[in-house]
Order: C-alpha cells, then structure tokens, then sequence
C-alpha cells in the first residue's frame, strides 16, 4: 500500500485512510511509517551503525518560476536574453541558502543522543555545545546529507525554455523543489525566493506544499518499544531520534496519535544512497528477512502499550 502512494503524495489512499479512521474516532499509541534506515559503513561518525528513528520529517513544497521576455532571431539576439535573466535568477537563488535551524532540530538530538559512541575528536564539541553549538552548525553545512539534515534546501530540478536552435525564447520555466525544515513555512519559503531571486520580471508561485511536521517526544514508552525491536534483531547496532529529510504518507496520519515515527528496518550502506530512486533499486534477501523479524518482535513488544484513548 505505502509503496503504491507515497510517490504521489499519497493524496488517494493514503489520505483517504487517515480520513476514515479519523472519522471512526481511532487513536493509536504510535504510528511507524517508513524513514531513514540503519546507517553504516561510516555514514555517520560512529563507533557503530546507527538506526535513526525520525520523530520529524521536512515538509516540501514545489514552486515555479515563470518569465515572459522579448524573443525573435538569433541572429539580432537582445542584451539579456530570456534564459539569461532566468540563469542569473537559479544562480542568485542557489547562492542564498536558508538559515541553519540546528538549534531547534531532531539532529541536535541525534548527536547528544550518540555523544559517547561519537568519534573521539567529536565528543568535546557536543558535550558543550552551549559553547560549539555554532560551530558544529556551521561544520555540517559542508556536505549535502548533514546540510539537508539542518536547514531548508533548494533544488532546481526543472529548467524550460528555447523551442529551436535559432530563435530565442520568449518565455522560460524554472521548477524549484524545497524541503521545509521546522522554523521555516511555505509562506517564509516563499517570501525567502521571490527576495533571492529580485527582479520583478519573473513571476514565483507555489505549485504544492506541506508544512514540516510537529516533533514526536522520543521520551515514550513506544519510541522505547520501537528501540528495544531495533535491538532484539540487529546485533551491537545504536539507536538514535533524528529527522526524515524526504517525504512519508504521516502528514495524513498526524492527528491519529502524538506519536508519529519513521524508520524502515534495513541496513544501509554508502553504496546504497545513489539507488533510492535511482539505477538498480533494491533490497538485499538478508534485509527483507530482517524487515520480517523487526515487525515480528514490533507487533509483539507493542502488546505491553495501552493506548489512553480511542480504539487501535
């Protein structure tokens, strides 16, 4: 089910379940959807491999540049042609990242979580970050993972313009996709491009969007049972909160239970990263039998929870 909707949004049948058992007044003690899996193979400085259980996920949001200018012949070609004003917008667009909401994150609770089992050279910095707390924010901004994991992102992903070799275009599209980090909104995100971007010539819209989601409490007896899983099938593996960068059908799923988790039961390596929607998506026969005994022992440790209102 979660396979069939979640690339689209889940907008039919994800939607359409959240709807009904709202309807039906059920309210479950924890909801797992899917999320980061367990990270290894140095994927995080770790003594160990890490299963990042999200209590949070980004919202995204898509958004459209749109820019209708003088064209005609290549041959008598305009001082700034039309895809030259849009190029200059992208670039002053990717040129003003969002700012770093590492004080306010799941992430910072994934390193004070880890702080023993960090690399040695870490520990300091995250034993005291009331006085490194900028540091580190400033450190993780260097590589896409860790940035992501901090601030809202900016990806252009689509660029349209030019219909022949020698005429110029009158017109050019630019699609944007962000992922909102908590502190940020679609309004903010918004106001945050069309500033970027400067020029009143090229009219920004929003196309679709969700806000972040609220942050679950991993201080619960069930983000506990979903560790105490985690560990009864993966030998010498940590756990940790942390934050779903991409997209999960919870948003539909937000108002049956305080507490809305991410995670799917699968150890990831390096090599693994480029696959997610990419060349040669899979997943190994050693993980799907692990995925089976993960929500084995799941469905038997959450016997021990009692819901305090509803039916589930």
């Amino acid at each position: 089910m979660d396979s069939m909707w979640r690339a689209v949004m889940g907008m039919d049948g994800a939607r359409s379940v959240g709807r009904l058992l709202r309807e039906r007044g059920v309210w479950f003690e924890f909801v797992l959807d899917e999320g980061g899996g367990i990270l290894s193979g140095g994927m995080l400085p770790t003594t160990s491999p890490v299963a990042l259980i999200a209590v949070a996920e980004k919202g995204i949001m898509t958004v459209k540049l749109r820019l209708e200018h003088e064209g005609g012949h290549s041959s008598m070609p305009t001082p700034h042609s039309t895809i030259g004003i849009m190029a200059a917008a992208v670039e002053r667009l990717e040129h003003s990242p969002f700012p770093s909401r590492f004080s306010i994150s799941p992430t910072k609770h994934t390193l004070l979580h880890l702080q023993t089992d960090l690399f040695a050279h870490l520990r300091p910095l995250v034993a005291n970050l009331w006085l490194f707390e900028g540091l580190v924010s400033y450190l993780m901004g260097f590589k896409p993972a860790t940035n992501a994991a901090v601030r809202t992102t900016t990806a252009i992903t689509m660029f349209n313009a030019g219909i022949k070799s020698n005429v110029l275009a009158n017109s050019a599209e630019v699609t944007v996709n962000h992922r909102v980090m908590a502190g940020d909104t679609i309004e903010s995100v918004l106001e945050h491009d069309i500033a970027a971007i400067n020029d009143d010539r090229i009219k920004v819209e929003v196309v679709e969007g969700v806000e972040a989601s609220p942050i679950s409490d991993p201080h619960t007896a069930a983000f506990r049972e979903v560790e105490r899983s985690v560990k009864q099938t993966f030998e010498g593996v940590l756990t940790a909160p942390g934050l779903m960068i991409a997209a999960t059908d919870t948003k539909h799923y937000l108002e049956l239970s305080h507490n809305v988790y991410r995670f799917q039961p699968i150890l990831l390596e390096p090599s693994d990263l480029p696959r997610f929607h990419g060349i040669d998506e899979r997943i190994s026969t050693h993980n799907l039998i692990k995925m089976a005994h993960f929500y084995y022992r799941l469905i038997k440790n959450a016997q021990s929870l009692n819901s305090p209102q509803g039916s589930a």
